[in-house]
C-alpha cells in the first residue's frame, strides 16, 4: 500500500511507521515482514502486507 503526503508536507519516519499501526493494527502482518519504505523527500510511504486469504 502507498500512501501519499499532503501537498506541501512530508512523511518523517515516526509518521511513516504510525500509519502501518494503524492499518495493521498490533498483530502486524500475515506472515509477511513489515517494512515501511519512504519515497524521496518523504513524500510518501509504502507499507506491504499480506491479508491472510486464499484465493482458493
Amino acid at each position: 500500500m502507498r500512501v501519499h503526503a499532503r501537498p506541501g508536507r512530508r512523511i518523517d519516519e515516526v509518521e511513516a511507521q504510525w500509519i502501518a499501526w494503524t492499518l495493521l493494527g498490533p498483530g502486524g502482518s500475515y506472515r509477511v515482514p513489515v517494512h515501511v519504505r519512504r519515497g524521496p523527500e518523504g513524500r510518501y510511504a509504502e507499507i506491504p502486507y499480506g491479508s491472510g486469504k486464499s484465493p482458493a
